[in-house]
Order: structure tokens, then sequence, then C-alpha cells
């Protein structure tokens, strides 16, 4: 489903035809989608200047015989353009797949979206409920139960949702940044790693770090630590399944894996910005 999702944020048509049936079709928003229409109706809202960012949450698989079906919490956001900030949002979704060969693909997808929490039911700072809990979707339930969650906005004021007690860091997806916006968790060492990093100064060598992005992440170059937008001699930005990263550029640096590989296989453990003072070991987990 993470790349069924990954697919969706980037409008990839070719990925998408990779990972359903020729058959697939979809209820979402009260009507019936066929085949790839519904992705193509994305590519347009994207086109368009909407943002949307998805975590999936609380999934139960169902396996018999040559057919599952899955059903979860989509939590995410939902920025439409003109809109100051990305407004939380709930899907109630179910998917069933189809065995094919050694892989499943999706057969169909139906998504309800939830209804707005009522006023009583945000936090004292105002934000709804749903922020909190898709940043905690980045992190395992024992780190997530004790960690502080701080939203930032459009303007890139910070506020606690949830204070913790742990030293860990959550937050959910940024609407801007990365190419595909998702929810990460940090330990204090690794906040100090990336405060260092938006000063431009070499984070502190004897004080590794360590993060959690359990929804996946993304990148505009796995090379360049500056790069803020799709270099021109790239087609397509990194995409990152679900990880765990260790902010520590001597241990990245001196892994063995390669420094400088500008497209690598990130279902395997590979290090990011090889070779400068920001390198990270990043380790897919499942």
């Amino acid at each position: 489903m993470h790349d069924f999702f990954d697919a969706a944020a980037r409008g990839d048509l070719d990925k998408f035809h990779d990972l359903v049936l020729g058959s697939f079709y979809a209820y979402d928003g009260g009507k019936r989608w066929e085949g790839d229409s519904l992705m193509r109706a994305l590519i347009e809202w994207h086109r368009q200047g909407m943002k949307l960012a998805w975590s999936i949450n609380d999934p139960e698989v169902h396996v018999d015989c040559d057919m599952a079906w899955i059903t979860y919490l989509n939590r995410g956001q939902m920025q439409k353009p003109g809109d100051a900030a990305p407004t939380p949002t709930n899907w109630l979704e179910s998917v069933a797949l189809q065995r094919q060969g050694n892989g499943w693909k999706l057969a169909f997808l139906h998504s309800t979206r939830m209804e707005a929490a009522p006023a009583t039911a945000k936090s004292e700072s105002g934000f709804d409920q749903a922020q909190i809990a898709a940043a905690l979707a980045a992190a395992p339930p024992s780190i997530a139960a004790g960690a502080t969650v701080i939203a930032r906005d459009a303007s890139g004021a910070k506020t606690v949702l949830r204070q913790g007690n742990n030293g860990w860091i959550c937050h959910p997806p940024y609407p801007d940044g990365d190419p595909e916006p998702r929810p990460a968790c940090t330990d204090e060492n690794g906040q100090a790693f990336f405060k260092a990093f938006g000063a431009g100064q070499p984070p502190d060598p004897a004080k590794p770090g360590y993060s959690y992005m359990l929804q996946g992440g993304s990148g505009w170059s796995n090379t360049d630590p500056m790069a803020e937008k799709l270099p021109p001699d790239r087609k397509d930005y990194i995409h990152i399944p679900p990880h765990f990263m260790i902010l520590d550029a001597k241990m990245a640096n001196e892994s063995g894996l390669p420094l400088h590989d500008p497209d690598p296989d990130t279902h395997f453990p590979f290090v990011m910005f090889g070779g400068t003072p920001y390198a990270i070991l990043i380790i897919p987990v499942q």
C-alpha cells in the first residue's frame, strides 16, 4: 500500500499500472472510478496546486488463498490552492487484492472521508487530534507513547500539540520541504543534527542521532544535502519506504556502502549525502 500511495503522490501511472489489476476500480468521493481515472484526477488536482499527504494506521490484514483484504485508517492532510495551512483529514479505507505470481495486485479500493472532529475534540492548541495521531504514526508504539508532538504552520511557527517525556519529538507531515510530506520522529541528538544542518554547521560527531519514518519518506537528491528541487539531470526524486535513520556522518561514511549513488535501491540499506558532514545511514524496515 505504501507503493500505491507513493505512485499516487507523484502521479506515476506506470507504477500504478504495475500495482493494480487491469479490472481495478475504486469507490471514492461518492462515485465509482474505473481503471486509472482516479489517478488521472489526482494528477490534475496536483497540477492545480492541491497538496495531499497520507499515512496508513491500524491496518488489519486478512488472507484467504489467492485473495486478501486490508482495512485501515488513513490519516493525512489536504491543502487546497489558496488555503493558508493544510487541513487534517481522515479516511476509512479498505482494499481487496488478488495474488499474481509471487506478489499481489489491487483489485478494488473503497475510501470514505470521515467527518471532521468537533471543536471539543481538538487539542488545547486548537489543532485537530488527527495531527497528533499522524505524527505518532512515524514511530514504534514504545517511542510514540512518550514523544512530544510539534506542528508547524505555513509561516514556519511551531506549536506543541502534546508534551512528552522521553526526549523524542514527532511532527506531522509538513506541506513543504520534501517532495512527499511524511511524518517523522527524532531523538534529542537527531534534533541537534537537523538543527546544525539547517544552520549550515557540521553536526557534533560525538553525538549520533536516530530518527524513524515508518510512513516512508522522500528526497530531492541522494547526493546533494542542499537540493530543494529536482536536479535538472533527474526525472524523479528519491522514494524511500518505511525506514530508520542513523544520523551519524562518521558511521555512514565508513559503512562500506556507496557514498555517491544518485539513484540507490532504497529497499536496502543505503547512505544519503555520503561524503558530507550530513551523511545519513538509512535502513528500511518492515
